[in-house]
């Protein structure tokens, strides 16, 4: 969304996200919104959509075909005066596609352009800025065209600093790039999450079954002890993506004994009292095999 810079951030994203490109459209009003919606298919992680408007009440109508989870605004001008006639007024009617946000959504705001910041205020969503200000989230400074490799620049973001070199030339290609980046990191934030509540209820629905038949697993003192998944690769650096590999290590604290299972006399259950290893190693193949298997 945004009065110019759409279809260039559109393509950009895009590309960050691995979406193809003949499943992205510049046309951006009218009938080809809805028609890139009905092309989301079932189990498709991602969509980018461009949206413009020529007129009052059409973002929020817009917006509500959309239901955007992630919005990218990229300005805030004058091209639509002879329609809208101020900047406020504009700028009030882009921000549809931000109020459409649900909570967990993220705003990506030009942090440059102050009818874009002013947005941040229409949202109960996060909120992540881009820019050459040193207030934005995702900053690009020292910027040098390298012609003709692109412009590089020194990127500033999620408390990381890099020098990179996009395949785009011009300080105002520089909006683009820092927007994908900006909705790449956040994929990257949404998949590692995704993944470690998925690996925490594969534990507890595998462990569920094995308290059944042997009793929590206990250390040396016969306290109950857990089994801890550590994410490794980019899973543990929070950068897991759609393509990436899930790596877990599976650690507890010390050998011991599960307290096994009360049987009908009183008397343990036999066979239900089995060293606390065996017990661990059953429950992470569990687990694994539970987070492996294709639904």
């Amino acid at each position: 969304v945004g009065s110019s810079g759409k279809s260039t951030t559109l393509r950009v994203v895009a590309a960050a996200l691995g979406v193809p490109s003949s499943d992205t459209t510049t046309y951006n009003a009218w009938g080809s919104v809805s028609s890139a919606v009905r092309r989301i298919v079932p189990g498709q992680r991602h969509a980018v959509i461009e949206v413009g408007i020529a007129d009052k009440g059409q973002m929020r109508r817009y917006s509500r075909v959309v239901r955007p989870d992630v919005t990218v605004v990229t300005s805030v001008g004058s091209e639509h005066h002879r329609s809208l006639g101020t900047l406020d007024v504009t700028r009030d009617e882009k921000a549809w596609m931000v109020r459409a946000l649900p909570s967990d959504g993220v705003a990506v705001l030009n942090g440059d352009d102050p009818n874009v910041v002013w947005m941040a205020g229409e949202t109960c969503a996060r909120v992540v800025t881009f820019g050459f200000g040193t207030a934005c989230d995702v900053r690009a400074d020292d910027v040098h065209i390298n012609w003709p490799n692109g412009t590089r620049f020194l990127l500033t973001a999620f408390g990381e600093s890099r020098c990179v070199t996009p395949r785009l030339i011009g300080r105002h290609m520089v909006y683009p790039a820092l927007a994908a980046i900006a909705v790449a990191h956040l994929e990257r934030e949404a998949m590692t999450a995704f993944a470690a509540t998925a690996t925490r209820i594969a534990l507890r629905q595998a462990g569920a079954e094995l308290l059944e038949q042997f009793g929590r697993p206990l250390d040396s003192q016969q306290q109950p002890q857990d089994l801890l998944a550590v994410g490794m690769g980019k899973g543990g650096a929070g950068e897991l993506n759609v393509s990436s590999d899930l790596d877990l290590i599976f650690v507890f604290r010390e050998q011991g004994e599960t307290e096994g299972v009360p049987g009908g006399s009183g008397e343990l259950r036999p066979g239900s009292r089995i060293s606390t290893g065996e017990f661990m190693h059953r429950l992470a193949r569990r687990a694994i095999n539970l987070l492996s298997e294709v639904t």
